[in-house]
């Protein structure tokens, strides 16, 4: 995995940060424990990359439950968002099963990014703001 590149969006508790990174145009997040490296219990060696999704990580806001969102845009420049479970595996409740949906759909012609994400704290609900062409 090479081209790792960061935004300033992430979340941090007290166990760990959880930073969107692109790994060469893979939807991805890395996880970091508090000691600084990366934490080793989520994802593969502290990376965790969304299956056959291909695209940059703009935000990822974390739900009540632990769960992930991440939001960016990939493929033909379409928005998408992805939920992740706390170690980082695809939610396979989420989307078609593979833990992430298109939400808007363009094509090559037009470039729509998903910017941020939102988790409504009193009932989950996932609201995500960016720009369309």
């Amino acid at each position: 995995m090479t081209n790792q590149n960061f935004t300033s969006n992430f979340i941090f508790n007290i166990n760990r940060a959880v930073l969107p990174a692109a790994f060469t145009f893979v939807f991805a997040l890395q996880a970091i424990a508090a000691s600084g490296d990366f934490d080793l219990n989520f994802g593969t060696e502290g990376k965790a990359i969304v299956p056959n999704l291909y695209g940059t990580t703009k935000a990822v806001a974390v739900k009540a439950d632990g769960k992930i969102v991440l939001v960016g845009i990939g493929g033909d420049n379409d928005w998408f968002v992805a939920r992740l479970n706390m170690d980082g595996s695809p939610d396979s409740a989420f989307g078609g099963g593979d833990g992430y949906t298109l939400v808007a759909e363009s094509g090559w012609a037009h470039r729509d990014i998903a910017n941020t994400v939102y988790v409504r704290p009193t009932d989950g609900k996932i609201f995500v703001a960016g720009k369309m062409d």
